[in-house]
């Protein structure tokens, strides 16, 4: 596999993510259901990825207090994973879980988008300035691209369930295409890496059944076996 940089920033971020989720999340308490913490994990690590690149992160926080409690959960994780890096994940003096930065989800578990505005000062801006206070200038403002789309799934004993996040993936315009999902519960490393690989063989196969498929495309694939470990994978269609 060769992964661009980034690639192997996801790869890298996405390598730490089992040791702190099986360690009790590093003893971080927080009343969120265990698959709820994986998803938020998962996209809010890649979403900072795509934020110290520059470009506005879209996924959901629950609504109500739980949203409080979602927020505080990612920030403790990103922290966490970020002292093992040695790389900012989250800054609080510039990361904001508010547009234009971050917002709830659209179309995908994470996507990133880039508009034709100036990001220099964006962490500046609030939610309120920019959906009101802002409205002559983002009622102009157009999608240029979106470089990354991310799909999650964390039932890895039906192919089903994957197949139909994945489906999504296809149809996107992208650079980065990720996959994220488990490969099964109360398994050895052995058998939960043939079950992995059997996943992306399927998924290789619904790539090249795609009839829009291009020569180009690219698909980089994350197996959690039994949450302990991961696995990766990277398919470049021809």
């Amino acid at each position: 596999m060769s992964f661009d940089l980034i690639e192997q920033e996801i790869v890298n971020v996405l390598t730490i993510v089992p040791s702190c989720g099986y360690e009790n999340w590093w003893g971080i308490q927080a009343n969120i259901g265990e698959r709820r913490k994986w998803t938020l994990a998962v996209i809010s690590s890649v979403g900072a990825i795509g934020r110290r690149h520059g470009y506005s992160q879209f996924f959901e926080f629950k609504s109500g207090e739980k949203r409080e409690i979602e927020r505080r959960f990612v920030i403790e994780v990103l922290t966490k994973i970020q002292e093992k890096l040695g790389q900012t994940l989250y800054d609080n003096e510039t990361d904001r879980f508010a547009l234009p930065q971050w917002s709830g989800e659209w179309l995908y578990d994470l996507i990133w988008l880039q508009y034709d505005i100036d990001y220099e000062n964006i962490h500046l801006i609030t939610h309120d300035n920019f959906i009101n206070g802002l409205d002559p200038i983002y009622d102009r403002v157009a999608l240029l691209q979106t470089p990354l789309v991310l799909e999650s799934e964390w039932d890895g004993d039906k192919f089903g369930y994957a197949k139909e996040d994945f489906e999504k993936l296809l149809q996107a315009r992208s650079k980065y295409k990720v996959m994220v999902f488990t490969v099964g519960e109360n398994r050895d490393r052995g058998r939960a890496n043939q079950l992995f690989n059997s996943y992306c063989e399927k998924f290789t196969g619904l790539i090249t059944q795609y009839q829009y498929t291009q020569s180009g495309d690219r698909y980089l694939f994350c197996g959690f076996p039994n949450y302990k470990d991961v696995f990766f994978n990277q398919y470049i269609h021809p």
